[in-house]
Order: C-alpha cells, then structure tokens, then sequence
C-alpha cells in the first residue's frame, strides 16, 4: 500500500506498507514524490490511498493497471479512525512513551523560492 497526503509544489508524502499477518507494517522510508515518480515506482499491484487531486487519480488509473485506488470515503483524514487505531494498541498493551514520540521531516532537494 502506498499511503499519500499532499506536500504542497505538487508532491505527495508516500508511506509504503506491506500486509503482514492481517495488518498493514511500514515498508520502507518516507518519501516525497510527484504523481509521476510515484506512478513508476509502483510496478506491482499497490492499493494508493489519501488525498488526491482529480489529476492525480486519473494519471495513476490510467497509467497504471498496477494502481489500486481506494474510494473516497476511504481516502479521506478522520479522527475517529485514528483513536479506533490508537485504542486497538493500547488495549493490546503497546503504548509509547510520550517523550520518545517526534514528528516526521520529509525533505525534498529543492531550492525554497524566495
């Protein structure tokens, strides 16, 4: 699975993940990519999911029978999914200390206009 959200300057943050036992484990680095770059990297068939511009979607569908799109209901930010996954870990006993816990710096090699 490919998990996508906007990036802004047309590139998409991607999250790679393979199903593992029933449930979905990272596969790989965070990445920026444009809709281009993540059309040919994918060259098996991979659910693509998150936020999407219409453009995006259709050159994804079209040019690649490898591109699984999830719906958009599915592909939409909900809070409600995030604690559902938050509760399902914590009443599984994984928890994280709150110190350890940082955010995640995707940088791309582009110049910032100025």
């Amino acid at each position: 699975m490919a998990a996508v959200l906007q990036a802004g300057r047309k590139r998409l943050a991607v999250g790679w993940y393979q199903a593992v036992d029933g449930a979905w484990q990272p596969d790989g680095e965070l990445e920026v990519l444009s809709a281009e770059e993540l059309h040919d990297r994918i060259n098996k068939p991979t659910l693509v999911c998150g936020e999407l511009s219409e453009g995006e979607q259709r050159l994804l569908s079209r040019k690649r029978k490898n591109v699984i799109l999830a719906t958009p209901a599915q592909s939409v930010r909900r809070p409600a999914v995030l604690a559902e996954l938050a509760w399902k870990r914590w009443q599984s006993g994984q928890v994280d200390q709150a110190g350890t816990l940082a955010p995640a710096y995707l940088h791309t090699h582009e110049p910032i206009p100025e």
